[in-house]
């Protein structure tokens, strides 16, 4: 059964504007205050996207990544990023990122992360 090219359309639309909508809520919400110090693999704190948000959502979109309703970064290392992702809240998906090679990675079971909250 082929997919017309109007269903793709508005799947595509209703990805970007679910991003905007994230966006424009990150920046006029303060909800984002309760970050953790995850020292099993990352250095900083958890927190919001933010400045970073376009291109590791980029990334996330061109590699199907879906599910993220909700979702912290933290740096692990310059040009490293792990990604906390979750649909519901309590059970969390953990990427790695390269903004910098355009990569994403589902975290390695060897790999610990505390939850953002």
């Amino acid at each position: 059964m082929k997919r017309s090219k109007s269903t793709g359309k508005g799947c595509l639309i209703s990805v970007i504007s679910f991003f905007l909508i994230f966006i424009l809520y990150s920046i006029f919400s303060d909800s984002h205050t309760n970050s953790i110090e995850n020292t099993s693999v990352t250095k900083h704190h958890w927190r919001s996207p933010g400045d970073k948000l376009t291109i590791i959502s980029k990334i996330m979109i061109q590699n199907n990544v879906t599910g993220c309703g909700e979702y912290y970064i933290s740096e692990i290392t310059n040009g490293e990023f792990a990604v906390a992702c979750t649909s519901d809240g309590v059970n969390w998906t953990y990427y790695v990122v390269y903004p910098n090679l355009n990569k994403i990675y589902l975290s390695n079971e060897k790999m610990t992360f505390e939850p953002p909250y």
